[in-house]
């Protein structure tokens, strides 16, 4: 028999009513049917995981941001100095991306092992979880380390276009 499987739910109880009266005949359903409804939990669970890592890249990207911008405006000062001295702007948005850069680094350096062992860890309690997917390690720390460098480049930029007498007197 080929076509929609419900088309014919109605033909097989009818078929075992025929053979044997006394046989209750309930809760029928098609594989589909059921296959859904059992995996229905772990789909929930494997988006709710997405999202809560979704969710959690998009607050290291904005932290990380934050802190960098921070850390930059902090710096005005210093860069106004050097504006002064006449460093050109692409000079200091340089320096800036460059440190921006070894920080970012250092931060994957102690990140990516860290990692690693965790979900070494997780794999041991969980089932059917991978102890290294070299992708997803790889696509993760080139985004959190782009995210980086922006988050240097951006505030830099804009650092590096403040006039030097307004960032001589900012302190």
């Amino acid at each position: 028999m080929r076509g929609d499987a419900e088309r014919y739910l109605a033909l097989c109880r009818d078929a075992v009513q025929a053979v044997d009266a006394q046989v209750p005949v309930y809760d029928v359903k098609t594989l589909d049917q059921r296959l859904s409804e059992n995996l229905a939990r772990p789909r929930l669970y494997t988006s709710a995981v997405l999202f809560l890592g979704v969710f959690a890249l998009l607050l290291a990207v904005v932290g990380t941001y934050g802190v960098a911008s921070y850390s930059i405006t902090q710096r005005t000062h210093e860069i106004g100095v050097r504006i002064a001295l006449g460093a050109g702007e692409g000079r200091v948005v340089k320096m800036v991306v460059w440190q921006a850069s070894r920080m970012a680094g250092l931060g994957l350096a102690v990140g990516i092992p860290m990692a690693i062992a965790l979900t070494w860890t997780m794999s041991r309690v969980l089932l059917n979880v991978v102890a290294l997917d070299p992708l997803t390690f790889a696509v993760f720390a080139a985004l959190l380390g782009l995210s980086a460098l922006l988050a240097g480049y951006i505030p830099a930029r804009r650092a590096a276009r403040v006039d030097a007498t307004v960032a001589l007197r900012h302190e």
